[in-house]
């Protein structure tokens, strides 16, 4: 891989990583909740998500999305599906009152990792820098060089 390539790619992953979303919400959030010991276990979530995320754009389902407009389509309606069915589900959920002695919720190592899984994998704007990401660096690789 070149250097400037890697550098773009090094300058994007820490604009990412530093730019607040759903998953720092959500660390955050727990980190305020259970403290910072239970909410490795979100981290390691949202990383073993968004690495899911990066191992399927790197086999080639941004490839697939670039060159067929139909399974493009697809997935644009399946995500907005998703997001009203996140909407609905919100909408509908009762008010939480919050009080200063109330005490947050037990949960449990496995609840919290999977919340973190859950909230990186779906992400669609993870899912988008994933592919843009992996196009940018999948072109300087030798597996897609030709040979003469």
């Amino acid at each position: 891989m070149q250097f400037e390539t890697w550098f773009l790619f090094l300058l994007t992953g820490i604009g990412m990583a530093l730019t607040p979303g759903p998953n720092g919400l959500l660390a955050l959030t727990h980190g305020a909740l259970h403290g910072s010991r239970m909410t490795v276990r979100t981290i390691l979530g949202a990383v073993l998500g968004f690495s899911l995320l990066m191992a399927i754009c790197m086999f080639g389902v941004g490839a697939l999305i670039k060159t067929s407009v139909w399974w493009f389509t697809v997935l644009k309606f399946i995500g907005g599906a998703y997001l009203v069915w996140i909407g609905i589900q919100l909408w509908r959920a009762p008010a939480h009152g919050v009080s200063v002695s109330e005490k947050a919720p037990v949960t449990g190592g496995w609840g919290m990792f999977r919340t973190g899984f859950l909230t990186a994998s779906p992400c669609p704007s993870a899912d988008m820098s994933s592919q843009a990401s992996v196009g940018v660096t999948s072109r300087s690789t030798p597996m897609t060089t030709k040979r003469s």
